[in-house]
C-alpha cells in the first residue's frame, strides 16, 4: 500500500471551495470531517444512545456520544504516537520528511473515525443489533411471512438474507455514510474516503464472515450488498483489495477497545458492581492462571501483566477511605491507558509490513504486551457488568420495543411501488408506511432498479435504516405512540 493513496482527500461529493483568503489559513480535508461531523444530526444523536448502562442522569456514567468522543481522543494520540516515533524502537518505522504531515493526517483521520465508529449501532446497544437480526431469522423461518404468494426467504437472495438476520451496526455506519451521493438535498454527512476507509473494520460480506476464524477481519462483515460497488469502489481508488484492512483501522480497533474496556470498568465501580478488592482478587487469581511456555515474548507479556497488578497495589497501600481508594483505582486506569495505547503503537510498528501488505490477520492489543492485561479486563466485565439486572431489563425491553416497531413496519413496505400495492397494503399500512421519514423513501427510490427480489431487499433495508437511526428515546416514544400507552 502507498501511503500517498491511502491518504484521499477525495469526499463522494465535491466540496465546495472556501474564500479565497482562507489560502493564508489552510484547513485541510480530514479537518473540514472532524468540523462537519461535530455539527451533524447523525454525531448528536449518540447522545441518547445507551453505552452500557441505560437511564442514568447526568454524567455519571457514559453514552454512547462520551463513548466516541473519548475513543477519538484515544485515536488522535495514537495516529501521532504512529507518525511521529522518534526514539529509534527495534521496529519503529521512519518517515523522514513526511513524519510532520502524516501525524497531521492520521491523527485527524483516526480522530474523525473515533467519533463516527458508533452512529450505525441501532438503539439499546449492540444487543439492538441482536433484536433486528434475531425479528429477521425468525421471520425468514414462517412460511406465513411472504411476498406475493411465495415466502420471503425464497425470493430474496442468500446475501440479502444474511445481511438482515446478521445485522450488522458496522456495515449500518457505512451505510449512513454512502447515503450522501444519493441524498443531495437532505445534506448528508459527506466526508473524506480515507475517513471513510478507516471506519471499516470487517471488509468482507455477510456471507464471507465467520467468527471463529484465526483472522480477526473475517469476525463480522462491514458492508450491504446493496452498498457493495461503492464500497468497492472507494477502496480500490486507495489500492486496498481483498479482506485488506486499510492501515489505520487496526489503531482505531485499539483505541475503540482500550476507551470501552477502561470506561466500562470505570463506570461499573461508581455503579458498585464490584469492589476494588474484588478486582484484585479476580486480577490474582487470572494472573495466577496464565502458563509459562518458555516464549520469551509470552514471558514478557506475563511481566507486563504482574506489574500492572503490583501498581495498583501500590496505589492502594495505606489507603483505607473509600474516596482515598476509589481515586486511586482510577489513577491505575488512567496508568493502565497509557501502557495499552503504547503497546498498541509498538504491535503496529511491529506487523507494520504485514499490515501494509494488506495480510496481517491480528488485532494490535493481542500482540502487544499488554494483551493479558486486557483479557483479564474483559473478564472482570463478563463477570461482574453484563449481568447485572439494569442491563439485563434494557436488553429485554429493547428487543420488545424493535421487535413491535419491526411488527409494524415491515408489512407496511412489502408491497409498497410494487404492482400489488393497491391490492395488498391496506390502510392501516399505509399509515405505518406515511410515518417512516420521506429521506428514507427518497434513498429507496434512487436506489431500486426495477428487479422484484432486489427492490423487497431494499425496501426492508429502508425500514432498518429508520429504526437504527432512532435513539432509544426515539424508539421508546414511537413504540409506547403506537401501541397507545
Amino acid at each position: 500500500m502507498d501511503w500517498e493513496k491511502l491518504l484521499s482527500a477525495k469526499t463522494q461529493i465535491p466540496r465546495e471551495a472556501g474564500p479565497s483568503s482562507w489560502a493564508a489559513y489552510p484547513v485541510d480535508a480530514f479537518e473540514k470531517d472532524y468540523r462537519e461531523i461535530l455539527s451533524g444530526e447523525l454525531f448528536r444523536n449518540l447522545q441518547d444512545k445507551t453505552q452500557i448502562f441505560p437511564l442514568v442522569r447526568g454524567g455519571y456514567v457514559r453514552t454512547r456520544l462520551t463513548h466516541s468522543l473519548e475513543v477519538s481522543a484515544v485515536c488522535r494520540q495514537l495516529g501521532e504516537m504512529v507518525a511521529c516515533n522518534r526514539k529509534g524502537e527495534e521496529y519503529a518505522v521512519d518517515f523522514g520528511e513526511k513524519s510532520e504531515r502524516y501525524a497531521r493526517n492520521f491523527a485527524s483521520i483516526l480522530s474523525c473515525a473515533g467519533l463516527l465508529h458508533d452512529i450505525g449501532n441501532p438503539p439499546f446497544g449492540h444487543f439492538g443489533e441482536t433484536a433486528i437480526g434475531d425479528w429477521f431469522r425468525r421471520a425468514f423461518a414462517r412460511n406465513g411471512f411472504v411476498f406475493d404468494v411465495t415466502p420471503v426467504r425464497e425470493v430474496l437472495s442468500e446475501q440479502m438474507k444474511q445481511d438482515l438476520v446478521r445485522f450488522e451496526g458496522n456495515a449500518q455506519t457505512l451505510r449512513i455514510l454512502l447515503r450522501a451521493q444519493r441524498l443531495l438535498e437532505y445534506k448528508e454527512m459527506n466526508v473524506t474516503h480515507a475517513t471513510i476507509n478507516t471506519l471499516v473494520k470487517y471488509p468482507v460480506a455477510s456471507t464471507e464472515c465467520d467468527t471463529g476464524s484465526g483472522d480477526v477481519r473475517l469476525h463480522k462483515w462491514g458492508y450491504f450488498l446493496a452498498d457493495a460497488a461503492e464500497f468497492q469502489r472507494i477502496r480500490g481508488e486507495a489500492g486496498l483489495t481483498g479482506p485488506a484492512r486499510y492501515p489505520l483501522t487496526y489503531l482505531l480497533e485499539a483505541a475503540d477497545d482500550i476507551a470501552y474496556m477502561l470506561s466500562d470498568t470505570e463506570d461499573s465501580l461508581r455503579m458498585k458492581l464490584f469492589t476494588i478488592d474484588q478486582v484484585l482478587a479476580y486480577f490474582e487469581r487470572e494472573l495466577g492462571q496464565i502458563p509459562s511456555d518458555g516464549d520469551e515474548f509470552h514471558e514478557l507479556q506475563k511481566m507486563a501483566t504482574t506489574e500492572i497488578l503490583n501498581n495498583l497495589k501500590r496505589r492502594l497501600r495505606g489507603k483505607t477511605g473509600e474516596n482515598a481508594r476509589t481515586g486511586a483505582f482510577l489513577e491505575w486506569l488512567e496508568y493502565i491507558r497509557n501502557w495499552l495505547m503504547y503497546a498498541a503503537a509498538f504491535a503496529f510498528f511491529r506487523n507494520y509490513d504485514g499490515i501494509m501488505a494488506g495480510t496481517y490477520r491480528g488485532e494490535l492489543l493481542d500482540d502487544g504486551w499488554y494483551a493479558f492485561t486486557a483479557d483479564i479486563l474483559k473478564g472482570i466485565m463478563k463477570k461482574y457488568t453484563y449481568p447485572c439486572r439494569e442491563i439485563l431489563m434494557q436488553e429485554l425491553s429493547g428487543q420488545k420495543i424493535i421487535k413491535a416497531l419491526l411488527d409494524k413496519f415491515i408489512p407496511s413496505v412489502l408491497y409498497w411501488d410494487t404492482k400489488w400495492e393497491g391490492i395488498k397494503t391496506g390502510k392501516v399500512e399505509k399509515s405505518y408506511l406515511g410515518i417512516i421519514p420521506e429521506k428514507y423513501k427518497d434513498d429507496y427510490e434512487r436506489a431500486r432498479t426495477g428487479e422484484r427480489d432486489y427492490d423487497l431487499y431494499l425496501r426492508l433495508l429502508m425500514v432498518t435504516d429508520y429504526i437504527s437511526g432512532m435513539t432509544d428515546t426515539d424508539a421508546k416514544d414511537t413504540f409506547q405512540t403506537l401501541e397507545g400507552f
